[in-house]
């Protein structure tokens, strides 16, 4: 039977979630991509968190291949599948694991915290007054956005139903300068031609947690200090630690055809390319959805609902997506492009599975071949960023197709568009079916979306 379990990870220090820009760059090729400056993303990619999750299954059931453990390829392939994510399969096995969700973020009071829309802002200020924000629609399918003062801007934020905030304000910085880098890709060559470690002025900018445990125990003896000298007679009672949060997500498992299969359990686990050290949590939730720890949209600014006959369909987490189609059927996309690329590996024939191996033999660099014995990086792709919404249509049109995509059955996807309730042959009803279709994305967290119905 297909369990749902729900993986809590707790930062142990700061971590790193790599983006775009790296120190290397594509090898050294594309310029555009490398920099001195660094910094971490604010939350993994779903690749990375399927990553750790199948190297998870294979510690715990001792299924590491040489020279990390003693495990056969055989057995590896039937825990987790052959292959890490590729973009262009879309009925991939990852052996026991079926599907992830999105993620969430957890405080210490156990609140998630979800994306907001990305036109839930505070409007201008007018005589000591913020102005509501208003969408106003023109004949020629384009909005407007009356009272938005870009000065603030639309900047991402995560929401527990009560208030909103920045993902800044829940993960302070801490940044590193005068970095050792590596250079065993030879990303940056000497003059010489020689690949020697580099070790100069970059900056490399982590992220982690606003409070500490070591911040929350200095604290305490501070007050108990003060508390002694002033000599009180009430108990001495520590203050409260520091708002603490975690980063949550749910995956599918059936591993009813896998022999011998020993079920997740807590651990400590390595995630991003600086291998970062996060405490995993599993709690078995198979009463629920894979989605059961989203909330409905509340909107907590001054945005005012949207003219009669029209929605929001608003994105949980980043998407694929043709915009050429959502433009096509009517839809209107209010949001911010998100790159992406993804490491792929084959269990049966990738030898180095933390080695991005260039094959420095190609005579033309900028072909961009890998040695089969290290991971392969993909081409870019361009989502559409989490909290990002498309502003649609509810009524029907005789213009748009009745039909629901074949393609949404292998992932129950038919009946999260039924769960949507939205009108056949409208607006609303084509995009999201659209969304829910691109399978590959949707298996493993992406392309969740919530509808908004004012």
């Amino acid at each position: 039977m297909p369990k749902i379990l729900e993986i809590t990870l707790t930062p142990r220090g700061r971590f790193f979630f790599g983006q775009e820009i790296v120190f290397g760059g594509a090898n050294g090729e594309d310029k555009r991509r490398r920099s001195y400056l660094v910094h971490s993303g604010l939350l993994p990619q779903q690749t990375s968190l399927l990553g750790a999750l199948r190297e998870a299954i294979l510690r715990r059931n001792d299924a590491l291949l040489p020279p990390q453990g003693n495990g056969t390829k055989s057995r590896a392939s039937e825990l987790v599948g052959p292959k890490s994510f590729t973009f262009q399969e879309s009925d991939q096995s990852f052996g026991a694991i079926r599907a992830l969700s999105p993620v969430v973020i957890r405080d210490q009071d156990g609140s998630n915290w979800q994306p907001q829309p990305i036109d839930d802002v505070i409007g201008k200020k007018a005589d000591s007054i913020h102005q509501e924000v208003a969408w106003e629609a023109f004949p020629d399918g384009t909005w407007r956005l009356r009272h938005y003062d870009d000065k603030v801007g639309m900047p991402l934020r995560f929401g527990n139903g009560e208030t909103s905030r920045k993902l800044d304000k829940l993960f302070r910085e801490q940044t590193r300068v005068g970095v050792r880098i590596s250079n065993r890709n030879g990303w940056r060559n000497n003059e010489d031609g020689t690949t020697d470690d580099d070790e100069g002025f970059y900056r490399q900018t982590f992220r982690a947690n606003k409070n500490s445990a070591y911040a929350d125990a200095k604290a305490a003896v501070s007050h108990r200090k003060e508390w002694e000298e002033e000599g009180k007679a009430e108990p001495f009672t520590p203050p409260k630690p520091g708002s603490r949060y975690q980063l949550v997500f749910r995956v599918e498992v059936d591993a009813s055809s896998i022999q011998d299969y020993k079920e997740l359990v807590d651990a400590f686990i390595t995630l991003g390319g600086e291998r970062s050290g996060f405490d995993l949590e599993v709690t078995d939730v198979s009463g629920e959805s894979l989605d059961g720890h989203f909330e409905e949209v509340k909107y907590q600014q001054h945005t005012t609902p949207l003219p009669e006959g029209y929605g929001r369909l608003v994105l949980m987490s980043d998407a694929y997506v043709d915009t050429d189609y959502i433009r096509e059927v009517g839809g209107f996309i209010v949001g911010e492009a998100q790159p992406f690329r993804y490491f792929s590996t084959d269990i049966n024939e990738t030898k180095n599975f933390y080695y991005l191996a260039f094959d420095r033999s190609n005579p033309d660099r900028k072909q961009h071949i890998y040695n089969p014995d290290g991971r392969r990086q993909s081409k870019k792709y361009t989502l559409l960023k989490r909290g990002s919404i498309i502003l649609v249509a509810i009524g029907a049109s005789t213009a748009l197709s009745t039909d629901i995509a074949p393609a949404l059955a292998p992932l129950k996807a038919t009946e999260e568009l039924v769960k949507l309730d939205l009108t056949t042959g409208s607006t609303a009803k084509a995009v999201a079916e659209h969304i829910l279709a691109q399978t590959p994305f949707r298996r493993i967290g992406y392309n969740y979306l919530k509808f908004h119905a004012q």
